[in-house]
């Protein structure tokens, strides 16, 4: 199970947002994992230099951490991730660690070894991308991206909101410009809730009415991601 603070929401644009959670998703109980740039290219249609350049960001911000990994050969392969940011957490249930194809960590030296980049803000410099070679076979693939939770879908759908609302701005021509911004903003949250309550299983506050709750920092969140 994934968990985002909302609160992360005001640190984050919607493509570091969205890159993000691609890169949760490949995460093991210990909060790491090492994705090559290729795969995060295919599982989010980001181009490789786009993916280099959001990591970037997200390295400043201190949401991840990035480290070059080795063979004993002294070839480079995929980058090690980290967690760093207190607003997210990664449980892992009912689920082997090798479903994830990412290997338990431990403090023990192992043969491959890693160190510290971006000393100069510019990470995977003299990156050498690999050819991942599956585990598992097509079936079994097919099957656990069936059952992956998907936060990210939280940014597709509010920027799915943002292209419809701008498709029927042409047709709707209202007198009172407030209202139908304070519902565009609470629309967008109600969809947010939803899309929170099915990944966690939590329910988000509500009046006696059944209306969401939104506080005017949950606006402001709102307002930043539809922008």
């Amino acid at each position: 199970m994934i968990n985002i603070d909302t609160r992360l929401l005001n640190q984050l644009t919607p493509d570091e947002l969205f890159l993000l959670c691609h890169i949760v998703n490949f995460m093991n109980e210990n909060r790491m994992c090492f994705p090559s740039n290729k795969r995060l290219s295919t599982e989010s249609k980001f181009s490789e230099s786009k993916i280099l350049r959001v990591k970037n960001e997200l390295v400043l911000k201190k949401i991840i951490s990035v480290q070059n990994r080795f063979r004993p050969d002294g070839s480079q392969t995929s980058n090690l991730y980290k967690i760093e940011s207190e607003y997210i957490g990664v449980f892992i249930t009912g689920k082997k660690m090798s479903d994830l194809n990412t290997p338990i960590f431990t403090d023990t030296p192992s043969v491959m070894n890693t160190h510290e980049v971006l000393d100069n803000i510019s990470i995977n410099k003299n990156e050498v991308l690999v050819d991942e070679k599956q585990s598992f076979s097509t079936n079994e693939q097919n099957k656990f991206s069936e059952n992956k939770l998907n936060p990210f879908t939280i940014v597709a759908n509010v920027q799915s909101l943002k292209e419809k609302e701008k498709s029927s701005a042409k047709k709707e021509k209202e007198s009172q410009a407030e209202p139908k911004a304070v519902n565009k903003t609470y629309h967008a949250f109600t969809i947010y809730c939803q899309t929170f309550e099915a990944i966690s299983g939590a329910a988000y506050p509500t009046d006696q009415n059944g209306h969401y709750i939104m506080t005017k920092k949950d606006a402001g969140s709102m307002v930043y991601l539809m922008r």
